[in-house]
């Protein structure tokens, strides 16, 4: 199997990154009840480990200089080194800001798979908040909040937004609209002559 490599860009996103200058996405998401933390596990493993390779796999630097590193198998790939529960002392908005914080500002292991999750039962209460990380170079924001959301169950009880299909444009409107620029540059000289005489 030929080597997966990062792009030019996602390698810049991890070049990037030092110290003082941390390219983690990160999402955070409240839930109206407390987890099992092995059903959540279960759950991380089935529809993103299982599913993405590049979630147990880590970055290897190329034998050439040249080339960009690239994902191979971790070894020892253990989804418990990525998914951390935290029992909040108070469960206030206050702690649950400072852990985060805190989380936020200490880079991956790059000597892991580039991403954690952090659960944190008895926020507000008896609910739960879960932070999670990814290195800049997997994913970005966005494809963070759609893994994320992938971890939830479709509920019935949820009102959902009635939907309205959008008119279909007749093909008439589309080639019009495809051939207005052109018009309207053999149109310009037109007019610009037309003005000057």
């Amino acid at each position: 199997m030929a080597e997966r490599r990062l792009s030019p860009a996602d390698a810049a996103w991890l070049y990037s990154e030092w110290e003082k200058n941390n390219q983690t996405v990160s999402s955070l998401m409240w839930l109206d009840r407390e987890i099992d933390p092995g059903l959540f596990t279960s759950i991380v493993q089935e529809r993103i480990v299982d599913k993405y390779p590049t979630f147990s796999q880590r970055l290897r630097p190329s034998r050439n200089p040249l080339y960009l590193p690239h994902w191979e198998n971790d070894p020892e790939f253990d989804i418990g080194n990525h998914i951390e529960v935290l029992q909040l002392e108070t469960g206030t908005k206050e702690e649950l800001r400072a852990l985060v914080s805190e989380q936020r500002s200490q880079l991956l292991d790059r000597e892991r798979p580039l991403w954690k999750m952090y659960v944190f039962q008895g926020y507000n209460g008896d609910t739960t908040a879960i932070h999670s990380r990814i290195q800049h170079s997997i994913a970005d924001g966005w494809a963070l909040v759609r893994l994320v959301l992938s971890l939830c169950d479709d509920s019935e009880t949820v009102d959902r937004p009635t939907t309205i299909d959008k008119p279909r444009r007749r093909k008439r409107d589309i080639v019009g609209r495809a051939t207005a620029p052109v018009v309207d540059i053999v149109r310009s000289p037109i007019d610009f002559v037309q003005e000057t005489l």
